[in-house]
């Protein structure tokens, strides 16, 4: 396997606390005091998002990211909910197309880490 594209580092490492937080999140009940945080967990969740879909622009292999994604997770502890969400953020990015042109890598970003964030918003306010 080849390193993971400097696109990808530091896609964990400011937002380690919300990777072990986003489990306990996922599992949580609606009115517990956790899905107070929810924005913030979301909102780490888009950077991420952000972070693969640049890796996925800048021609990152998936094999690449997963390993990646999975070396980063378990190196932060992350919970298996939080692992599950955060695999299947990669996948999804896969599942867009690659761009040639700046402009349009950019939009695919903003627009995947905007998806990403709606999307953590409905799944934590349940």
């Amino acid at each position: 396997m080849r390193s993971a594209p400097l696109s990808l580092s530091g896609c964990f490492g400011a937002h380690r606390v919300v990777v072990a937080l986003m489990g306990s999140l996922l599992l949580s009940s609606p009115a517990s005091s956790a899905n107070e945080g929810a924005r913030d967990q979301c909102a780490a969740a888009a950077f991420f998002a952000n972070c693969i879909m640049r890796g996925r622009q800048s021609g990152a292999s998936l094999e690449d990211v997963r390993s990646y994604a999975d070396k980063e997770l378990a190196r932060f502890g992350a919970p298996p909910a939080a692992k599950a969400y955060y695999r299947s953020i990669v996948s999804e990015a896969f599942r867009h197309p690659r761009y040639s042109k700046k402009a349009a890598q950019s939009e695919a970003m903003k627009e995947f880490s905007d998806f990403v964030f709606a999307d953590c918003i409905k799944l934590l306010g349940r």
